[in-house]
């Protein structure tokens, strides 16, 4: 049986009325009422453009009666990776849960401790292979998917804030922001990741990820050894101090990679000058409001992909086109063995965030 989210509403519009909830299940049945067959067909269409705005409680609602939790390493699991709520203006928010882990340093060390300039060789680079220390990691893994097959395009309006983090000793750093999130399921706050130094603001989208149809739905179709390709924005590039940025660089870092192709295979494997040159990361300017979950309504970004491209990956954010830091154009994914031309049947894509993350989305419009 395919897991469904709880839907969790504005605290201001549906609170009372969600509070009874007491499982994960979607409660839509009025819905499907209310709404009938119109808003299908006006977010089902066969051709044209999809306009989802979710922060209109009606799009929202239909919106994650169709989404399903995404987890790549076991489908089963999934719901209990991400949790999502409709948080009226703020759109559908998700974050993860602290039951995901992801890569340790110390694996992720070897990498760079032995990098190999495969692309500067036009070489290949080879994909990460799994093995029992990586059985029950991923990176850029856990998700909530959009339930259509792959469009032609995609632009999705979205802003993220870090929760709160804690220091060595469990004390929260600064002014904590946990009870402004998930206020209708405070029970769940427990289960959330804290931001760390790592994390900041991560947010993005994985694409190409292989799917079917399960009814009137679309569902991801994968396993352990499923490919994929995705997209993210590394607000304030990692840097842990709240505000201004180390060195003055007032840019975000987006970064592109694949299943098996995750950040640290990718840096190590193809640089410019050195390891801090990364082929498959650029930049670009974006607003985040580190732990201010007020800026989520004004510190907004869009996220614009062309899924029609063939050997590259065109990205803009923010209206801006976004180059590789080393080659100054888009970036190749001919190297990633994860690419598939983007028409072809039986791919989807799924809403994440990085570890620590709270991340809302605002909306997503699609043309195919």
């Amino acid at each position: 049986m395919t897991p469904r989210l709880r839907y969790i509403s504005s605290p201001a519009l549906l609170r009372q009325a969600v509070r009874g909830l007491t499982s994960l299940a979607l409660a839509s049945t009025a819905l499907a009422c209310d709404t009938g067959s119109s808003l299908d067909e006006e977010l089902r269409p066969e051709s044209g453009t999809v306009v989802l705005d979710l922060t209109q409680e009606e799009h929202a609602k239909w919106f994650l009666d169709h989404a399903t939790p995404f987890y790549a390493l076991e489908s089963a699991r999934a719901d209990e990776m991400i949790y999502a709520e409709w948080a009226g203006e703020r759109g559908v928010c998700i974050a993860t849960s602290t039951s995901h882990s992801d890569f340790d340093f110390d694996y992720i060390g070897n990498y760079f401790d032995n990098p190999i300039n495969y692309y500067e060789r036009g070489e290949p680079i080879p994909a990460r292979e799994d093995s029992a220390e990586t059985a029950d990691k991923c990176d850029s893994c856990i998700g909530l998917t959009i339930p259509y097959f792959t469009p032609r395009s995609m632009k999705l309006t979205l802003s993220s804030v870090n929760i709160t983090p804690t220091d060595d000793n469990g004390d929260v750093v600064g002014a904590d922001n946990l009870d402004e999130l998930f206020v209708d399921t405070p029970e769940l706050r427990e289960h959330l990741t804290r931001a760390n130094p790592g994390t900041r603001g991560f947010i993005g989208v994985m694409t190409h990820v292989p799917a079917r149809e399960e009814g009137d739905n679309v569902v991801t179709d994968t396993d352990a050894t499923s490919n994929y390709e995705f997209v993210y924005l590394r607000p304030s590039n990692g840097d842990a101090t709240p505000g201004a940025f180390d060195a003055g660089n007032p840019n975000t870092v987006v970064q592109y990679g694949a299943r098996f192709y995750e950040w640290f295979v990718l840096r190590t494997g193809a640089y410019g000058e050195g390891l801090n040159q990364p082929v498959y990361e650029g930049s670009a300017n974006t607003n985040f409001g580190d732990t201010d979950v007020s800026s989520l309504l004004s510190d907004t970004n869009t996220l614009e992909l062309d899924l029609n491209d063939d050997k590259t990956q065109t990205i803009r954010v923010n209206g801006d086109l976004v180059v590789s830091s080393v080659t100054n154009d888009r970036f190749d994914r001919t190297f990633l063995g994860s690419y598939q031309p983007n028409r072809s049947e039986g791919t989807t894509s799924a809403v994440f965030v990085g570890r620590g993350v709270y991340g809302c989305f605002q909306r997503i419009e699609m043309e195919f």
